[in-house]
């Protein structure tokens, strides 16, 4: 089929569907955002470096794969690893049509809501990676997603294939240049086949005018291993997502795992949905959530368990740090067969001050006794996660904790 052709059925689609709400969060008039603003300030590669840095992501130029968005523009990519191929998505519809004809828009409805539409209408930019069978990837590939215009709609549809036996590790920072305010609402499709893993850890760092609507699904294989770790701890103005997980292949795993820290007015809505769809699939869902500030969060986990020997389980833990804030929790657990075990946990609290005295009388003031407190609490262990890795999400955590 001409290539063009399906591109075109896409966008009859999203035009549909530009005025269709999401199922979840608040509601925008995309239309503000469509056309361009204005850039604010020179952008320079040491400038997202640095900018990179404060969300706790070691930005190295000379890391094996790379590749960065500034607004709708590629500023850089490029790779020097065998075994895996990086295609912007504008290369990959002239390169390889055969990758676009089998992955793209396979796992997310383009006309799922008005921010999937606007991906295929608006968006520009965004990667392919294919990794080879048989292929372990053991450095991190870095790609970081910036803002620095106002009134603009930043949403480029990225694509990740793993092959059968193979690894890989992709760490993605997206934060502003500058104090804009704009929409991100970026789509991630993440194919992973027999017996691959990937782990996969996304730091956001936006400001009070941003809106962040990211649409994320996974398809695993027989085997296959997915870990997502999401930190998000500057104020957005609102925040709205659900990865999505389709457990396809007998025995595969999924580990989400998300720490959101939010203050001022912002609204977040976050969650995550997995599927266990065949035999003795695996699917843990765990949330830290911190409020502050007269900031709202409603934490949304959903388990639907449908294959026998399946198992899976939500756990969410809120924190509230002021009277004026607010955290909702709503775990949501589906069992479609008699051989499966779902279960869930959810707390909300404050911080404890017997901690805080006891660490107050070991020689810590009580701002550095609570920021200890607080990065406890945050930390959540997956199994898996590669040392540097563990790294990565560790110095994100440091970060987010300090002045709370």
């Amino acid at each position: 089929m001409d290539i063009n052709l399906i591109r075109e059925r896409y966008r009859e689609r999203a035009r549909k569907a530009l005025n269709k709400p999401a199922k979840y969060g608040v509601d925008i008039d995309i239309s503000n955002f469509v056309g361009g603003g204005e850039r604010v300030g020179e952008v320079d590669i040491e400038g997202v470096r640095e900018r990179v840095k404060k969300l706790g992501i070691d930005y190295r130029s000379k890391t094996i794969m790379t590749y960065i968005q500034v607004d709708n523009y590629i500023r850089k990519m490029y790779s020097k690893m065998k075994g895996v191929e990086l295609y912007s998505l504008e290369e990959a519809f002239k390169e390889r049509p055969d990758l676009i004809e089998k992955y793209f828009w396979g796992l997310i409805d383009v006309d799922e809501d008005k921010y999937t539409a606007a991906a295929e209408l608006y968006g520009e930019g965004g990667y392919i990676i294919v990794v080879d069978d048989d292929a372990h990837v053991n450095r991190p590939i870095q790609t970081c997603l910036l803002l620095s215009k106002n009134q603009v709609i930043q949403a480029p549809h990225n694509i990740i294939i793993v092959g059968r036996n193979s690894s890989l590790n992709v760490t993605t920072g997206c934060t502003i240049l500058k104090e804009v305010a704009s929409i991100h609402a970026g789509v991630t499709e993440i194919y992973l086949m027999d017996n691959a893993k990937l782990t996969y850890v996304m730091v956001h760092g936006w400001s009070q005018l941003q809106h962040v609507r990211p649409r994320t699904a996974v398809y695993l294989g027989n085997g296959a291993e997915y870990i997502d770790y999401y930190i998000t701890f500057s104020p957005s103005k609102t925040l709205q997502m659900n990865p999505v997980v389709y457990l396809d292949g007998d025995g595969a795993t999924a580990y989400l795992s998300s720490i959101i820290v939010a203050r001022g007015m912002e609204d977040v809505d976050i969650g995550g949905t997995a599927y266990l769809n065949k035999r003795n699939t695996k699917a843990e869902i765990l949330s830290r959530v911190i409020a502050k500030n007269g900031s709202r969060v409603i934490s949304r986990s959903k388990i639907i368990g449908s294959a026998e020997g399946s198992s899976g389980h939500i756990e969410c833990d809120g924190l509230l740090l002021s009277n004026d804030s607010e955290i909702v929790t709503i775990p949501e657990l589906i069992a479609k067969h008699d051989n499966i075990r779902l279960t869930h946990e959810a707390s909300i609290g404050r911080i404890a001050e017997e901690q805080i005295l006891y660490l107050m009388s070991k020689g810590f003031n009580e701002d550095e006794a609570k920021e200890i407190v607080v990065r406890g609490f945050m930390k959540i262990d997956v199994p898996g996660l590669s040392q540097e890795m563990r790294k990565t999400i560790e110095q994100a955590i440091i970060v987010a904790s300090r002045g709370l």
